[in-house]
């Protein structure tokens, strides 16, 4: 299970059950649809737009709507599990690493 929290969104993103929770929880706010396999890294990155990072046991990184947690990007260029995720300061690049490689991607604008 992989859980990330920003205090800024007030909200939680867990793996556990693909769920989005207000924080203090007070009821589902929202679902990632399309998890996949195992996740094993997530990161969140909120200003003027709002994402979720997820990286896992299916070799890819997805990028999810932080606000509604629709999937926006698919990124499928490891070659081995995914095992964490992070974006750039700017929120520009994304970063992910598995036992051997890091590969970086220029996020999609939307």
């Amino acid at each position: 299970m992989c859980v990330v929290y920003h205090h800024a969104n007030s909200r939680r993103y867990d793996t556990e059950d693909s769920t989005c929770w207000p924080f203090p929880a007070d009821g589902i706010q929202c679902t990632l649809n399309g998890l996949g396999a195992s996740v094993f890294a997530m990161a969140a990155t909120f200003g003027a737009e709002s994402f979720v990072l997820s990286g896992g046991e299916d070799k890819t990184v997805r990028v999810w709507s932080a606000e509604d947690g629709s999937l926006l990007q698919t990124l499928q260029e490891s070659h081995e599990p995914v095992l964490d995720v992070c974006f750039s300061p700017d929120g520009r690049f994304i970063a992910a690493s598995s036992e051997s490689v890091v590969l970086t991607w220029e996020r999609q604008s939307n």
